[in-house]
């Protein structure tokens, strides 16, 4: 319904009234040049000066020819390429050369997508194009003939009518607000066109409001989407600042809300935890949103519209995935992975999720999404949200959605002993299977223990032909790469060590854990082999498996001793640096 009502106004957009609303004065200057916040890699230029354009994860071999015209490696390569945003990499290398050869590149592109159609005209993809020339004007118009300059300032303009008119088509949730969100740079920035950002900064802070919920998350429940929003956001609230004009009040509310989320999401290594879509984390990207976090606002301690749960007891950090996914059109980048948990100590991930894989290794996306794949349970080796296997939806969202569970609820609090409590449940095995699954999680004051017990219960609501007995439940917990597994003498027993030479005990109360291959798929160098304990066994009307993860023997004092040696190494270096 909604892709119906997407053409319908598609069409009326389209229409020649429509389009003479913004056919007037075209731009023939710029303003202001917006910030690009995300940081650089300095090698680009030169590998690129040497026929290697690599993006995406993927290099590809230009062998002298032009990258617009090459097969690209994968299909995320080539909408990075038509995006442009590799041009804050050239930008970094101050150098002629490489502006010669950014400004070529970029007339290149302008020579070959003259006509306004195919992948290079998605709205999202041209919004992309159309901030990162915004805000590299300086490098692609450096020294540029009166006929390039014309040239690239007559794409801006066309590019900003074209989101004015098909900004509808972007799918709901980030790829419609980017499209808003470059329709604004693109008023704002550009001379004589005033008249975009004032008639479409109300559907960009109505799009702001429902996206970015009231707790901060997204309404995706993708973790990294905030991170990718916000670094957009604060240049452009610095546009509005630059033009002496009052930023939407939409648009200052949608950062204040979104910065404590971020650090509400993050473990003891100050990394993003791996829940929704979550790849590995930027960590220059992440610190430089943080940065921005100077409006003292009091830190976030629940997350109810997100519905995610931070437990954390001196420096054990939980946090865990406590909602539904999205809804459908939302949910193509969502897992499957209700009342999972991730868990550190001090700056080491002990217990994770696989997280989703980066770029250049699609092929494992599936895997990543699957409920196995998480920290929780399974019956039948089974997800807990299905996976809604539509041609058409799948080709309008570029991935299928995933539906249920429909009933999640949770309830977080602290015991009389100080310790951190949650209680969860999920009806996502219920239309299939019958069975209802309680968690609950206790961590203790010290945060040296966190006690678990799993529940599997038969549900009075549903009748179903196949007994308890022909179920099979699966525990999984997906142990860190960094985190050495060792088999202890006792079955029920398995001991984690940590990097600092700390050492965890995972106990089960009555079972069998087994160590089983796994995979860390959130890692910039693609997928690790990892392990995990699993403890398996048959359901009966009600199941109940209690559990135990506690610190068994502290930090090694060799461990310790290396630990502070590089710590004086990379303070020395600091102190070498400023002297310097």
């Amino acid at each position: 319904m909604e892709r119906v009502s997407r053409t319908a106004m598609g069409i009326v957009r389209r229409s020649p009234v429509y389009k003479w609303r913004f056919g007037g004065t075209h731009g023939d200057q710029l303003l202001i040049v917006p910030q690009d916040l995300r940081t650089v890699d300095p090698s680009f230029a030169t590998e690129l000066r040497h026929g290697l354009f690599g993006l995406a994860g993927a290099v590809a071999d230009l062998r002298e020819a032009s990258p617009f015209d090459i097969a690209p490696p994968n299909a995320i390569w080539q909408r990075d390429l038509l995006g442009f945003s590799w041009l804050r990499h050239m930008a970094g290398d101050d150098d002629d050369e490489t502006r010669e050869l950014a400004r070529q590149l970029t007339v290149k592109f302008i020579d070959r997508h003259k006509a306004q159609k195919g992948l290079a005209w998605d709205p999202v993809i041209v919004s992309r194009r159309l901030i990162s020339w915004l805000a590299h004007a300086r490098l692609i118009l450096h020294e540029a003939s009166q006929k390039e300059y014309e040239a690239i300032l007559r794409s801006l303009n066309r590019m900003l009518r074209h989101l004015a008119i098909g900004y509808g088509d972007a799918i709901d949730g980030e790829p419609r607000l980017r499209a808003l969100t470059g329709l604004i740079y693109g008023g704002l920035c550009i001379a004589e066109q005033d008249q975009f950002a004032e008639e479409f900064v109300a559907p960009f802070s109505d799009e702001l409001e429902r996206q970015i919920l009231e707790d901060g998350g997204h309404i995706s429940r993708h973790p990294g989407t905030t991170i990718e929003l916000i670094l957009d956001l604060l240049p452009l609230k610095q546009c509005f600042v630059a033009r002496d004009r009052k930023p939407p009040l939409a648009l200052d509310r949608a950062i204040r809300r979104a910065l404590p989320m971020l650090r509400y999401m993050r473990l003891g290594d100050g990394l993003i935890s791996r829940f929704n879509g979550m790849t590995a984390t930027w960590p220059d990207r992440l610190a430089t949103v943080l940065a921005y976090d100077d409006l003292q606002i009091d830190p976030l301690v629940d997350a109810p519209q997100s519905c995610y749960s931070r437990l954390q007891r001196r420096r054990t950090v939980l946090i865990a995935d406590v909602g539904s996914p999205p809804p459908l059109a939302l949910s193509c980048s969502a897992h499957a992975g209700c009342l999972s948990f991730e868990m550190s100590v001090d700056q080491h991930p002990v217990i994770v999720n696989c997280g989703a894989p980066g770029p250049a290794d699609q092929d494992w996306r599936a895997v990543g999404r699957s409920t196995a794949a998480h920290s929780t349970m399974t019956i039948n080796d089974k997800s807990s949200s299905q996976l809604v296997q539509r041609p058409q939806l799948e080709n309008q969202l570029g991935a299928p959605p995933i539906s249920g569970p429909d009933r999640v609820e949770a309830r977080v609090g602290s015991g009389d002993d100080g310790s951190a409590l949650i209680r969860a449940f999920h009806d996502g095995y219920v239309e299939r299977f019958g069975m209802v699954h309680e968690r609950s999680l206790r961590l203790g004051p010290h945060g040296d223990v966190l006690e678990g017990v799993d529940k599997l219960t038969r549900s009075r609501q549903v009748r179903t032909v196949r007994s308890a007995q022909s179920l099979i439940f699966a525990l999984h917990f997906h142990i860190h790469p960094r985190v050495d597994v060792k088999r202890t003498a006792k079955e029920n027993i398995i001991e984690l060590e940590l990097a600092n030479g700390e050492k965890w005990q995972l106990v089960v109360a009555d079972g069998i854990i087994r160590l089983e291959e796994s995979v860390f798929l959130a890692e910039f160098a693609g997928p690790l082999e990892a392990v995990q304990a699993v403890v398996r066994g048959s359901c009966g009307e009600t199941t109940e498996i209690r559990w135990r993860l506690e610190q068994s023997e502290p930090a090694t004092l060799d461990a310790l001793q290396v630990r502070r040696r590089r710590f004086a190494v990379i303070e020395g270096s600091r102190s070498d640096d400023a002297e310097d």
